[in-house]
């Protein structure tokens, strides 16, 4: 049994990858759609963002699902939702089509990651938790990384419908093998398995019977944390999903395939500095907040960096640049660590699953935000200036994080909160 729900945990991960990889391919096929389909900046943003849009508004619902009706349902059931979506893309000849498939798409791979944390939850002990839905993160970062460089070598090989083709042919063959390996029946919550008495499950109240409302209002300190995800992980992963690549290719001139490569380093960076950072905090230094502060600086950093660029610095420097932005980014994992540490254990499940709707809207937003911002200056200034004003906005947002870390976010490691912090 054992050996099975490591097998299925695997799956499940790779389900994830195709989650992530479906998310960032958009970057790559940007110019193609644009072309084929006459879009501009701001129809092409809002056509990325549904997925972000209809996935983030999706997470909680989904996760009510899953307890109802069980993983194996949920995940085959939203999957050929996404299975249906990614085949439609492939053959989309209009705009409304593509925009219908995109949503499909988020419709579909929305529901994943939490039935994949369900499954993790009543299948393991609670000691192997953390490591395990590590496992699963670091394994769906490969998505990205595919939807980088060796997507644009797939597309310019081929063309770029076949991709989404080749991917729902893999995608319904592991929703088949998902059908005969998941466990079929939900989990009650009396089962001595499933954790039914765990003090975070099942609950609908607080502390001392607060209803959950009061609850939250009482950790009010838990809003900033949300603020602070709100911009960090919808630039980071709003620029990597989509307008990365089109600003290398519209700025510097470069080719589908180097663009690719470059954008690939900032998946690099995001799988690299998720396990980096959570053990930095834990093993060493026993504290979240100076790596959020130390994160945030550097993100901010590297907007300036590009910010300020004029002239093309060579490969290897965008490489790295854009290696540090998706690097110091993902100390939006410790974000996570903050805000279920932040609060009572009988509202975990609801202020992490709210974190998780912020973060992914916030990507969507920030994806047209931008396509908005582009299309707007497009007209009054050169492209090189237009992206400037880009990073300016994303530079201020950033900033805008770093204060709320240096004087309002505190320290919410387990044995460094004051008595003051865990009163408050």
């Amino acid at each position: 049994m054992k050996n099975r729900n490591v097998v299925n945990v695997g799956l499940l991960s790779i389900l994830f990858t195709i989650t992530l990889f479906l998310r960032s391919s958009m970057a790559v096929i940007a110019n193609d759609l644009m072309q084929e389909f006459l879009l501009t900046p701001v129809t092409l943003g809002i056509i990325s963002s549904i997925f972000f849009w209809v996935y983030g508004i999706l997470q909680m619902p989904v996760g009510y699902i899953a307890d109802r009706f069980g993983v194996r349902r949920t995940v085959i059931t939203f999957g050929l939702i996404g299975v249906g979506g990614t085949i439609l893309f492939c053959l989309a000849k209009s705009i409304s089509i593509l925009s219908w498939a995109r949503l499909m798409i988020g419709i579909g791979t929305a529901g994943v990651f939490i039935p994949s944390v369900k499954y993790v939850s009543i299948s393991f002990q609670p000691q192997y938790f953390a490591r395990m839905t590590s496992l699963i993160s670091s394994v769906a970062n490969i998505g990205p990384i595919l939807a980088a460089f060796p997507l644009a070598l797939f597309v310019e090989t081929t063309n770029w419908r076949m991709p989404f083709a080749t991917t729902f042919v893999f995608y319904l063959i592991l929703l088949i093998v998902a059908w005969f390996l998941l466990p079929g029946r939900p989990v009650d919550k009396g089962d001595k398995h499933s954790g039914g008495d765990h003090p975070a499950r099942g609950h609908q109240t607080g502390e001392k019977g607060r209803p959950v409302i009061g609850t939250l209002a009482k950790y009010y300190k838990v809003i900033f944390f949300l603020l602070w995800a709100f911009f960090v992980y919808g630039i980071l992963f709003g620029f990597q999903a989509l307008w990365g690549c089109l600003y290398l290719q519209d700025v510097f001139n470069l080719g589908r395939e180097d663009a690719g490569i470059i954008l690939m380093f900032i998946s690099i960076g995001v799988m690299i500095g998720g396990p980096f950072w959570s053990v930095l905090s834990e093993r060493y230094l026993g504290a979240r907040r100076p790596l959020l502060l130390i994160g945030t600086l550097m993100m901010f950093f590297s907007i300036v960096c590009l910010y300020l660029l004029k002239a093309y610095p060579g490969f290897f420097l965008l490489s790295m640049l854009y290696f540090v932005f998706g690097l110091f980014g993902s100390v939006f994992l410790i974000n996570m660590s903050c805000v279920k540490e932040l609060v009572p254990l009988a509202v975990t499940g609801t202020v992490v699953g709210m974190l998780n709707t912020i973060q992914i809207l916030s990507a969507g937003f920030f994806q047209s935000l931008t396509g908005v911002y582009i299309n707007y200056l497009q007209n009054i200034a050169d492209v090189h200036l237009v992206y400037r004003k880009v990073f300016l906005v994303y530079g201020l947002c950033i900033l805008a994080s770093f204060l709320l870390t240096v004087f309002l976010m505190p320290e919410t490691f387990p044995h460094k909160k004051t008595e003051q912090q865990v009163q408050a």
